[in-house]
């Protein structure tokens, strides 16, 4: 008898409970958000270049001539040593098409952490006085992102809500709730986006421009 009554139990409880799962109503949507983060320093790539027929005389002179312009900016620009260093050093032989030689040609790469930014265009007018005509780079960098990187998935996540919330109105619903949460974005963190912001008043190309941290996220709610 009792095995019965558990039989009957069973037939009544399992269809019940997946008439529950069936109308459960969900709604996926995508969410994106944003954060600005101010600029700490301009980080500036650039190449010191010398060509000469003899190797030797080619990684001297360009070696010297590192050493001055690294000099030259530190003084004149008050800059600290951890914030201007040479990178990399190349020496090689060049040939013309028709296998013809043409001098070595001898490169040492600086990288500069710019951290007064009002500077950055005398920075560039006189790297042009010290000869060097191959700035390879131009950023804007921050010592730490990690606030505005929270704050962007924040933001995308009210943006998804917000979205499901229309969603949900629309079917006669008045509430979600979030059940499942995934960072659509391909990369581990939130994407960076670099702007150029010019002014009109502003006669050099470039201006310190913002920068933005963006989220973006996938979400599954519930609407009830």
């Amino acid at each position: 008898m009792n095995r019965l009554k558990l039989i009957l139990l069973t037939l009544f409880v399992v269809p019940a409970l997946g008439i529950y799962s069936e109308n459960k109503q969900t709604v996926t949507v995508s969410g994106t958000g944003t954060a600005v983060v101010e600029t700490d320093y301009i980080q500036m790539t650039f190449a010191v270049e010398v060509e000469e027929a003899n190797a030797k005389t080619a990684q001297e002179k360009n070696l010297e001539r590192t050493s001055n312009v690294i000099q030259a900016l530190s003084k004149e620009f008050k800059i600290s040593p951890k914030d201007i260093y040479s990178t990399d050093y190349t020496l090689q032989r060049q040939y013309l098409q028709d296998g013809k030689q043409r001098p070595y040609l001898s490169t040492s790469g600086i990288l500069l952490k710019l951290r007064n930014l009002k500077l950055y265009k005398e920075v560039l007018l006189e790297l042009q006085k010290l000869g060097v005509n191959n700035v390879s780079g131009i950023e804007f960098k921050s010592d730490s992102t990690s606030k505005q990187e929270k704050d962007a998935l924040v933001s995308a996540y009210e943006d998804a809500k917000s979205k499901a919330l229309v969603l949900a109105n629309a079917i006669g619903k008045k509430e979600v709730t979030a059940i499942k949460i995934i960072e659509s974005d391909s990369t581990a963190y939130p994407q960076v986006v670099y702007q150029m912001k010019g002014r009109e008043s502003d006669s050099s190309p470039l201006s310190v421009g913002e920068r933005k941290i963006q989220a973006k996220v996938l979400i599954e709610f519930e609407v009830r």
